[in-house]
């Protein structure tokens, strides 16, 4: 047996984080981001369309397009049908919540399970968080609201940043905004696959 695997996922991405281009981890590969922040409410519901989620999901999202918000309250509604969900399925599922470095709380489930690998345990997870979660989460975690709580903390920690970055060895612009000295930490870890001044800044989701 392992312990409880936790199924939450943290979709803030550098390519929605500070560009004010939200739309970009939804729109289609062929697709040009929208420069409209509130574009993800609408993108995210037609992806939620054509994958066939729930109808409560799907209301959740269509007030989100016309409200341009998703309140933490329907991210944790959403949350705990999941849960039901998983739970008349057989799994030992429940609700959880985390909350990122930059304030954000996240409501979503926690699942444990008995054997490593099992593909069907692995569907059943899959199907549910499909069904009633994950479309709503991602317009959760990508509003203006939520990227917005993101990049004030990035512009705080870029002292932290940049100290990391010049103690091993990355020569830093001394005007560098939080936004590029994340870029250029990201870049850094993808080449050397050990320095993470990320981390080191506390920063969990890039």
């Amino acid at each position: 047996m392992h312990g409880t695997m936790k199924t939450t996922r943290l979709l803030l991405l550098v390519c929605a984080v500070l560009l004010g281009a939200a739309a970009c981890s939804t729109a289609p590969d062929d697709a040009s981001p929208s420069t409209d922040p509130n574009a993800v409410f609408a993108d995210v519901l037609a992806e939620a369309e054509e994958a066939g989620a729930s109808d409560e999901q799907l209301a959740t999202l269509r007030e989100a397009v016309e409200k341009r918000t998703v309140p933490i309250e329907a991210a944790r509604e959403a949350a705990r049908r999941t849960v039901v969900c998983m739970q008349e399925a057989g799994l030992d599922a429940q609700y959880d919540e985390q909350q990122v470095s930059h304030g954000l709380v996240i409501p979503g489930y926690a699942v444990q399970t008995g054997t490593d690998g099992d593909e069907d345990i692995d569907a059943q997870i899959a199907a549910c968080d499909d069904k009633e979660y994950i479309y709503v989460s991602r317009a959760y975690q990508l509003q203006p609201s939520s990227l917005e709580s993101a990049e004030k903390f990035v512009e705080q920690q870029a002292p932290v940043i940049q100290a990391c970055l010049e103690d091993n060895g990355v020569k830093t612009d001394p005007n560098a905004t939080g936004h590029e000295l994340a870029e250029l930490a990201s870049q850094t870890m993808r080449d050397t696959g050990s320095v993470n001044c990320l981390a080191e800044a506390g920063i969990e989701a890039w």
